[in-house]
């Protein structure tokens, strides 16, 4: 059997998702989107702005409209990006749970590979996204073990999580088990340590991303404090009539705004890229259809 070789699901993210999307994202491993999330994704965005702008303009209709801007960007951008994380994470370490317990049973010789599927559902979090997949597939297996309505189902399941190669392979597994009748523990323990050492990985990668995080939010903070100081020295009337309402302000204001804007939008493009997350398998047999590729065409 092929094992992946290296990591993270390739999962294309939907730009834009409504608030019903959104929820529903959120409500698979947690709980509906609150106040807090509106407050910390849409809130902040645009009150961040409304400080750059508050200070460079003093300018009460340019502060409400970067305001308005801001919270537009959170809703759109930062809060879909922030609940499909979530989304991700959550169902990555749920799938990782299902594999862990459900290899514990298969260790059992004396349980048939249906016995652990069905003892399998009661040790997945209830109401979560992959119980309720794991309660339909289990179901319909029971009540038609013929092998075309096993194969279609997991089928279905794999399809369901593509995005997951190592998850798809340990159901393929377990697919095998069922019709062969065998429990193929050694293959089960094997996928299931790659996925534990993947999710280790991804953990760990987020971390250093989160540093990253703090220490940008450290530079922003320096820099509104710099801005903020130099207003507070000459006396806001004087910065407002000497630097704000003049043509000074506008040359030299706009191009660091529009600077301000493009790194905070270029940190968080880099910030919400999680390539690690998705996973790609290699093989033998992939790489030898490639050599058979490559020769066909040199005789060509």
């Amino acid at each position: 059997m092929a094992i992946v070789k290296s990591g993270g699901a390739r999962r294309k993210f939907k730009a834009r998702m409504d608030i019903e999307e959104m929820n529903a994202k959120a409500t698979a491993y947690g709980r509906p989107i609150g106040k807090m999330d509106y407050l910390m994704y849409v809130g902040i965005p645009g009150l961040l702005l409304c400080i750059i702008v508050t200070l460079l303009y003093f300018s009460v209709f340019w502060s409400i409209l970067a305001f308005i801007v801001g919270m537009i960007y959170g809703f759109k951008n930062y809060m879909p990006h922030a609940i499909e994380r979530k989304y991700l994470l959550a169902g990555m370490n749920a799938r990782g749970h299902y594999l862990t317990v459900t290899t514990q049973l298969a260790t059992n010789d004396e349980k048939s590979m249906l016995m652990v599927l069905d003892e399998s559902v009661d040790r997945v979090e209830k109401g979560t996204e992959l119980h309720k997949e794991i309660v339909e597939l289990v179901a319909n297996i029971g009540t038609n073990i013929e092998p075309a309505n096993v194969r279609k189902q997991f089928a279905s399941l794999r399809y369901r999580y593509r995005y997951d190669s190592i998850f798809c392979q340990y159901l393929e597994q377990l697919e095998t088990g069922l019709l062969n009748g065998n429990n193929n523990i050694d293959t089960l323990q094997e996928i299931e340590q790659y996925h534990s050492n993947l999710r280790a990985k991804t953990h760990d990668f987020l971390k250093k991303k989160d540093i990253n995080l703090s220490n940008y939010k450290l530079i922003g903070m320096f820099i509104l404090a710099l801005v903020a100081g130099c207003a507070f020295l000459l006396g806001f009337d004087k910065f407002r009539a000497g630097f704000s309402r003049t043509p000074v302000g506008l040359i030299f204001g706009l191009p660091f705004l529009a600077l301000e804007v493009k790194t905070y939008l270029s940190f968080y493009r880099d910030y919400w890229d999680d390539d690690i997350m998705s996973i790609r398998t290699s093989n033998k047999k992939d790489k030898n259809d490639k050599r058979g590729k490559k020769g066909k065409k040199g005789k060509k």
